[in-house]
Formats: structure tokens, C-alpha cells, sequence
């Protein structure tokens, strides 16, 4: 037995990555989504929040299980879990965000050109450059 290992480890093994490795991802993602599904399901006999949350979250296993602990102490037996946002939400937070600067779906290449159009400083992340700009816009005329 031990020379077949060997000899495996030593020739390798064939994989059809053309077809059925393909297909057995395929398969793999949808069973995880039910078995994730599957144990929303369970936990939210037990805790209505947690039709939301992450099972692939450690915090959020244990918070379901133990309640919310921080620095190894227990504030509280409530389970509550963070909701994240959906695309719909997301897509409005966008717009309002864009509503306060008109700079925010801008890349930093664009933001830079602006920059260097009014003769203002190019240093900087994106937030210190979009700050450059709404202060300049908020500059009198002269």
C-alpha cells in the first residue's frame, strides 16, 4: 500500500479540470448555499435575527450560541447580528452620497486632473482629494 501512495505522490494523479471539476464546484456552491440555508432555518426557530446573519462568521456562530461577549466577558444573553446592507440599499446610500459631494464617483485619476485643472495640490488619498475640492468649491470668486 505504502508504494502506491508513493508512486501517486511520485506520478500524480489525473484531473479532468475541463469538465468535472467544473461541474463538481458548481455542485459544491449550491449545496453549501442549502446547508447555509438549512441552518438559518434551525437558528431562526431559536433567534428570529438570525434569518440574517453570516454562518460563515465565527462572531456570529458564537453570538448566536453564547449571546455577546467582548474581552471575554458576557454583556448579554440578546443575539443580535448586523443585517447587511442589500443592493437596493446600497445603491441609494450611493446616491445620497453623491448628492452631498459630486465628487464621490469620481476615480483618483479624474479627481487628480480636476485638481490639477484648478491648480490645487494632487497629494493625498481620494477623502483628503474630494476634501480639496468641495473646500475650493466653497471658496468665494474672486
Amino acid at each position: 500500500f505504502a508504494e502506491v501512495l508513493t508512486d501517486m505522490e511520485r506520478v500524480g494523479i489525473r484531473v479532468d479540470t475541463k469538465d468535472h471539476l467544473p461541474r463538481a464546484m458548481e455542485r459544491a456552491k449550491v449545496e453549501r448555499a442549502e446547508h447555509e440555508q438549512l441552518f438559518r432555518d434551525w437558528a431562526s426557530k431559536h433567534c428570529s435575527d438570525a434569518a440574517a446573519m453570516n454562518p460563515s462568521s465565527t462572531a456570529q456562530v458564537q453570538t448566536l450560541l453564547f449571546g455577546h461577549f467582548e474581552n471575554k466577558e458576557r454583556k448579554s444573553l440578546e443575539r443580535v447580528f448586523r443585517v447587511d446592507k442589500t443592493e437596493e440599499e446600497r445603491a441609494e446610500n450611493i446616491r445620497q452620497h453623491e448628492k452631498l459631494s459630486p465628487y464621490a464617483g469620481m476615480k483618483k485619476d479624474e479627481l487628480r486632473n480636476e485638481l490639477k485643472r484648478r491648480g490645487l495640490k494632487l497629494s493625498g488619498n481620494k477623502v483628503e482629494q474630494v476634501a480639496r475640492l468641495m473646500e475650493d468649491d466653497a471658496m468665494p470668486f474672486e
